[in-house]
């Protein structure tokens, strides 16, 4: 006769190998000879839970834990018992009771875990795995739920705003469950957002060799790998992407970013298209399509889908319609004042004033920060290096505040005239705001606010007592800002331009530092037209090196008023290798075929793109025409180092006026037009006048060499003063 040990032995036997039946009738045969054994109330009890008689199972346990009250098993499998049956808090008490008789019980603790879970005692649960993971390094399935665990609390942490908080739980679920794509993927995309490049891309590099077909790494890869400036490589990562998921938006987006960050710009419309033909409501590929409709000359056709993406509260989309109006030939100074304003109703924070705490001394050392998104070889970076450079450091202490992780040589330079370096990337408004006022900054000067990757609403969080706007494209519309610097020849006094910010006008504006490594100026044509050097003639060449995105059909209808006035005339075209697309050419032959000028009279060359050979290109151009509404700034500049005179319509606004400043400062204001005829008819003079050809090319350098604005330190001081009157003026209304 067996005994009951042996019984229970072959009990459980059945039990492990599923024969459920014969198990509990094995059970309940030897309860019958021995009512109080605790082995089979415990398993009986087991065994009800799993078929679904959870009251029943419970009962039996609690009796056998009563027979046996060290057995730490006993408490552990009623827990889960109970937790299963959806009695949590149970559960917990259960698991607890386990772990008091055996503190080092691994399930235990993974089943406290789950319980705390369900309870919503996140703490409590993430404890628990954790203590699980540990004990039993096998156990991965406790491992996996304290890395889901913590993911998740990473999420509630990420919605409140505790970026810092949320990518430490997202690092700790890693460590955990290093076998998790999605755990990387999810600290890689933080990490990004809180400005840890380096974080990041060793994330997507962890959670694409755990799966090398994932979509979403690759999409997530191409747009860090854009940000950066490694836009060949964010193509081959958008590919990657769309050949595991060819309807992924996100990759088409991303794809888009990248096309136009190689200068694709037809591309970059094919890939926003693709993307919006998978979510219509896609706002950062409507800004896409739209940016890449604006440098392919159609800035137009752009501004209502940046519309579309402004009504769906996309702040991308209106920042990108603050940029792409100054582009817009068909709108009005007050229209575009209208915009800026609306664009700070809508995003500018409502609040009580800070409470600054800087030295009122008048007559103090100033901090003078900058913010911006361009310290590295930029025009705007090009035009602020002569003040920083030459700033008086007895009476200024320079803090510079940079929003965008690329760097290079410039940006080394500008770093090496600062007091202060601060890196803004992956910080919020509010955040950079509340640095730079712990910083103690008097002035603080927001430079190209609404373009590129700039931060205009830090200002709307009242970063320092006082605050500038400098190289934006008009009014920054903000309430809180105080003054915008410009100069009398951008913004006369009585202008159509409309402005909220004070307009602060500097005796001069501009500042620019000579090009070193220019080749020389224009060659000096004889008074035929031939150019020295060659025995060929050739026909004359007006020319644009602009950017696409100013070239609109306005201005190419302009254009061609001049070839028609000039017969025989040719015009050039390069910008980079834009205008090598066909959907761009074709467009600009269309219309200036439709206004009367042939193919044959264009030049569409291609060329290095290092600057050097950029600026050769003036070569081959007796005449530079201007766009407008948004004209030539750092373009015109570099025409009129090369020698080459500019021919401009003088604008409404600002930035339709830049080369008219250029060209007083360089003592060349007759070749300013008040209007279309004039710029026709000043072009059309210049053209048969080889003679005074011949003396702006000669010329023009050393005019401008000798002109203030190519003075640093001018320049600085006359900063420097402006400066120091907005804070004595705050001083006394504050």
């Amino acid at each position: 006769m067996a005994t009951i040990a042996e019984a229970l032995g072959v009990a459980l036997d059945h039990h492990m190998g599923g024969r459920l039946d014969a198990a509990e009738t094995l059970y309940r045969r030897i309860l019958d000879a021995d009512p109080g054994q605790a082995d089979a109330l415990h398993l009986l009890g087991v065994l009800a839970g799993q078929t679904g008689r959870a009251a029943q199972g419970a009962d039996l346990i609690r009796q056998a834990m009563a027979q046996r009250p060290d057995a730490a098993d006993y408490p552990s499998n009623l827990g889960a018992l109970l937790d299963a049956a959806g009695q949590p808090v149970a559960a917990a008490a259960a698991c607890r009771r386990a772990l008091a008789l055996r503190p080092d019980f691994a399930v235990a603790w993974a089943r406290l875990g789950g319980a705390a879970h369900r309870m919503g005692a996140a703490d409590v649960a993430l404890d628990a795995l954790r203590r699980a993971a540990s004990l039993d390094p096998c156990d991965r399935d406790s491992a996996g739920r304290a890395a889901l665990l913590l993911r998740r609390r990473a999420v509630a942490l990420r919605e409140g705003g505790r970026l810092d908080a949320a990518f430490d739980a997202l690092r700790r679920a890693v460590a955990l469950d290093p076998g998790s794509a999605d755990g990387w993927l999810d600290a890689a995309q933080l990490a990004h957002r809180v400005g840890d490049r380096a974080a990041a891309l060793a994330g997507l590099r962890a959670a694409l060799a755990l799966t090398p077909a994932q979509p979403d790494g690759w999409s997530a890869r191409a747009a860090l790998l854009d940000e950066g400036g490694e836009s060949a490589a964010a193509l081959a990562a958008s590919r990657r992407a769309l050949i595991a998921d060819p309807t992924l938006t996100a990759a088409w987006i991303n794809r888009g970013a990248a096309c136009l960050g190689r200068g694709r710009h037809a591309a970059a419309a094919d890939a926003a298209r693709r993307a919006l033909a998978l979510d219509p409501i896609a706002a950062a590929a409507l800004c896409n399509l739209a940016t890449a409709l604006r440098s392919l000359g159609a800035v137009t056709a752009g501004v209502p889908l940046l519309r579309r993406g402004q009504r769906l509260g996309r702040y991308d989309a209106e920042r990108g319609l603050l940029s792409a109006i100054l582009y817009d030939p068909t709108l009005t100074e007050e229209a575009r004042f209208a915009e800026a304003l609306a664009f700070a109703r809508r995003r500018a924070p409502v609040g009580p004033p800070p409470v600054f705490r800087n030295d009122p001394d008048p007559d103090r050392r100033l901090r003078i920060g900058y913010l911006s998104a361009d310290l590295r070889d930029h025009p705007v970076a090009r035009n602020i290096a002569p003040i920083l450079a030459n700033h008086d450091r007895a009476a200024v202490e320079v803090a510079l505040y940079a929003t965008d992780p690329r760097t290079d040589a410039t940006t080394a330079r500008l770093r090496g005239w600062a007091d202060l370096w601060r890196p803004m990337v992956g910080l919020g408004d509010a955040a950079i705001a509340e640095r730079i006022r712990a910083d103690g900054v008097d002035v603080l000067v927001t430079l190209a606010g609404r373009f590129d990757a700039n931060r205009p609403l830090v200002a709307a969080h009242r970063p320092a007592p006082v605050l500038v706007s400098a190289h934006d494209g008009g009014t920054s519309g903000l309430p809180g800002m105080d003054a915008l610097f410009t100069d009398r020849a951008l913004a006369p006094r009585g202008g159509a331009e409309r402005f909220r910010e004070r307009p602060f006008r500097l005796p001069g504006f501009y500042a620019f530092d000579p090009i070193t490594d220019a080749p020389p100026p224009h060659p000096v044509g004889d008074l035929v037209g031939h150019l020295v050097g060659n025995g060929t003639d050739r026909p004359l060449t007006f020319g644009s090196l602009n950017n696409p995105a100013k070239v609109n059909d306005a201005v190419l209808a302009l254009w061609a008023r001049v070839l028609r006035a000039v017969p025989g005339s040719r015009l050039l075209l390069r910008y980079r290798d834009q205008f090598l697309e066909p959907l761009l050419r074709d467009h600009v032959v269309a219309v200036l075929a439709g206004c009367g000028v042939a193919a044959d009279r264009l030049l569409f060359p291609d060329g290095a793109t290092d600057r050097r050979h950029h600026l050769a290109v003036y070569h081959d151009i007796d005449i530079a025409l201007d766009t407008h509404p948004f004209s030539g700034a750092t373009t015109s500049f570099e025409a009129l180092w090369m020698g080459v005179p500019v021919v401009t319509l003088c604008g409404d606004g600002m930035m339709g006026r830049v080369s008219a400043a250029h060209l007083r400062a360089a003592g060349a204001a007759e070749l300013i037009a008040g209007d279309a005829d004039g710029f026709v008819a000043i072009a059309a003079d210049l053209a048969a006048d080889p003679q005074r050809r011949a003396a702006y090319h000669a010329g023009l350098r050393a005019r401008l060499a000798a002109a203030p604005l190519m003075n640093g330190p001018l320049r600085a001081r006359q900063f420097e003063r402006a400066c120091r009157a907005l804070w004595r003026r705050w001083l006394k209304h504050r």
